[in-house]
C-alpha cells in the first residue's frame, strides 16, 4: 500500500465534478490538488469547498502539474476526447464521465492513447457501484433476456446536453449507462444490433431523442433498451431494468427499489435512489493508492459508448449492425 498521498486535478466544476470532488475530498490518502474550469468564479467556489489548493479556467496548469498524477474529467461531451488525450500524453490516470467521446473514432483514439503510454482509464458508470446495482449483478445467474429503460419527460432545448455540438442528445447522454449495464447484466459481449428511432420530440434538431434497440449477445442472452424524453412512467422511476433467467428474475426500479423472483433473497427497497457515487469515488481511490487496475474501464467505456453509436448507424440505415470489441 502506497504511504504517500495521491493529488488529483478535476476538470469540470458542473454537478459531477462536484458530486466527485466532495466524495474525494473525505477520503484518506487522496489530496484534489487543483480544479479547472471555464467559469473560473465556480471553480474557486468547488476550490474552497474540499480544501483544493488552487483553481484555474486553463486546463494546461493541470495537465503539466507534475504532482498530480490523476484526473477526473467531468466537462461538456465535446471536449472528452480532447482533454483525454492530453492527460493520457502527460501519463495521468483518468478517470472519465459518460460518454468516453462523442465518435467512434475518438473512442479507439482513446483507447490508443492510453496503450502508447502507459496509462489507463476509469469509466463513470456509476450504477455498478450502487447498492442496488451490485445486488442485482450477484443475483443475475444465467439471465436469458435483460432489459432496461430510460424514459422522463421531454428535455428543455436550452440544456447543454441537448446541444448537438457540446452534448448530442439525450441518448448518446444517458443511452451509455444504459446499454453497459444490460451488456453488464448479460455477462457477455455483444454480437449484433438492430435499433429504431429518431426525432420523436426534438423535431429539426438532427438528434435522435427516442431509441428502442434489440441486442443479441455473443454468449445467447438478449437485450432490449427503451431511452428517450418521450413521458414520464407513472409506475416506474426513470431507470428501469429487468433481469429474467427463466426460474429467477430480478426487477430494478430506479436503484431505489430491487425486487426478486424465485430465489431466497429477500427484496430491497432504500429510503432513496443510491446511484452509486460514493461507493465509485471509493473505488477508484482505491484503484489511485494501490496501484490496482480499474474494474470499470477503457473496454466497458468503449463498449457503453460504441453501442449508442453502432444504434445511431443502425437506424440511420434500417439493417442490423455487427459488434466486434477485440
Amino acid at each position: 500500500m502506497s504511504t504517500q498521498e495521491i493529488d488529483v486535478g478535476i476538470f469540470g466544476a458542473g454537478t459531477m465534478g462536484s458530486i466527485h470532488a466532495q466524495w474525494l475530498s473525505g477520503i484518506e490518502g487522496i489530496k484534489v490538488r487543483g480544479i479547472m474550469d471555464i467559469d473560473l468564479q465556480r471553480a474557486e467556489k468547488l476550490r474552497a469547498a474540499v480544501h483544493g489548493e488552487y483553481a484555474v479556467e486553463d486546463a494546461a496548469a493541470i495537465m503539466e502539474d507534475k504532482k498530480i498524477t490523476a484526473v477526473l474529467i467531468c466537462t461538456h461531451h465535446d471536449s472528452h476526447a480532447p482533454l483525454a488525450l492530453r492527460a493520457a500524453d502527460a501519463g495521468k490516470r483518468i478517470f472519465m464521465e459518460k460518454p468516453l467521446a462523442m465518435t467512434e473514432q475518438d473512442c479507439w483514439r482513446i483507447k490508443e492513447s492510453l496503450e502508447k503510454n502507459g496509462t489507463d482509464l476509469c469509466m463513470g458508470f456509476n450504477r455498478r457501484f450502487s447498492t442496488i446495482g451490485l445486488a442485482a449483478k450477484e443475483s443475475a445467474i444465467a439471465p436469458k433476456i435483460v432489459f432496461g429503460q430510460i424514459m422522463e419527460p421531454i428535455w428543455g432545448s436550452h440544456l447543454w446536453a441537448q446541444d448537438p455540438h457540446k452534448g448530442g442528445g439525450n441518448v448518446l447522454s444517458q443511452g451509455c449507462h444504459l446499454f453497459d449495464l444490460v451488456s453488464w447484466y448479460a455477462g457477455g459481449d455483444p454480437a449484433e444490433l438492430f435499433a429504431y428511432g429518431g426525432e420523436l420530440t426534438h423535431q429539426g434538431t438532427g438528434l435522435t431523442d427516442t431509441m428502442v434497440c434489440t441486442i443479441k449477445f455473443k454468449n445467447g442472452v438478449l437485450g432490449n433498451v427503451i431511452i428517450g424524453d418521450a413521458g414520464n412512467p407513472k409506475i416506474v422511476q426513470k431507470f428501469f431494468l429487468e433481469i429474467l433467467c427463466g426460474t429467477r428474475s430480478i426487477s430494478i426500479d430506479g436503484f431505489q427499489h430491487l425486487y426478486r423472483w424465485g430465489m431466497d433473497e429477500e427484496d430491497i427497497h432504500l429510503k432513496e435512489p443510491d446511484r452509486g457515487d460514493r461507493r465509485q469515488m471509493e473505488v477508484f481511490a482505491d484503484c489511485l493508492i494501490n496501484n490496482k487496475q480499474f474494474s470499470c474501464g477503457i473496454k466497458e467505456g468503449m463498449a457503453g459508448t460504441v453501442i449508442v453509436l453502432k444504434a445511431f448507424e443502425s437506424l440511420k440505415t434500417g439493417q442490423p449492425v455487427t459488434l466486434d470489441f477485440p
